[in-house]
């Protein structure tokens, strides 16, 4: 995961948001690690 997230932000330059509850809600554009 960390080795991914990193790539994204190099990479792809997608900002990224921790998600620390998993009830939340998220758009159909959020990307989400779990």
């Amino acid at each position: 995961i960390e080795t991914i997230r990193a790539v994204l932000k190099k990479e792809l330059e997608i900002p990224l948001v921790e998600i620390s509850d998993q009830k939340a809600k998220l758009d159909g554009g959020d990307v989400l690690f779990t």
